[in-house]
């Protein structure tokens, strides 16, 4: 067996190879044989196991890309990184409600002491499921803050967003959520 020494721009274009093939249509095209359709999806699985397996930073914007929640296991290997938790950051701002509520789910795992001040600034999100990341998250808040989120959420439109504010006001103060 020959050991080469670790060429940090071939691992980079290797990443990105696996990213594409990562993030490429499920379906194929429309000339392609239901055996060719059937490899390129096992392809495509084996190189998001590969880029989830990775920690470089790199990876970074192909698991956002990627966008799934099985991804989540994924970004705890970047938890001390500034660089992919910006990423994070920048991502639940996004438009796309699949993208900031991962975004938020990602977050809200965190063991960073400003992650869960991220979710506290997006608790009013437009997107439903990243204020819900954000209510349930909130025994990790500053409890004063956490109590003046919760009360902004009992007549949040969404109806589960609002029993879960009153639920876990109740369970901090013991007091009925009014």
């Amino acid at each position: 067996m020959t050991v080469k020494p670790f060429d940090h721009d071939a691992f980079g274009k290797l990443i990105d190879e696996w990213g594409e093939l990562a993030t490429a249509p499920w379906t194929g095209t429309s000339d392609m044989s239901r055996e060719e359709i059937d490899k390129l999806h096992k392809e495509r699985e084996k190189s998001r196991t590969h880029l989830t397996h990775i920690k470089d930073k790199r990876v970074i914007p192909w698991l956002i890309e990627i966008n799934e929640m099985s991804m989540l296991s994924a970004f705890a290997k970047f938890d001390d990184d500034n660089d992919a938790f910006a990423a994070i950051v920048k991502s639940i701002s996004s438009s796309d409600t699949t993208r900031s509520h991962f975004a938020a789910s990602i977050l809200s795992r965190s063991n960073r002491s400003e992650a869960i001040n991220v979710l506290l600034d997006h608790h009013n999100h437009s997107n439903p499921s990243v204020r819900r990341v954000a209510v349930r998250a909130a025994d990790r808040m500053d409890r004063e803050a956490a109590l003046t989120m919760l009360r902004e959420h009992f007549n949040d439109p969404d109806t589960e967003i609002a029993e879960s504010a009153r639920r876990i006001y109740t369970r901090f103060t013991g007091e009925d959520a009014e």
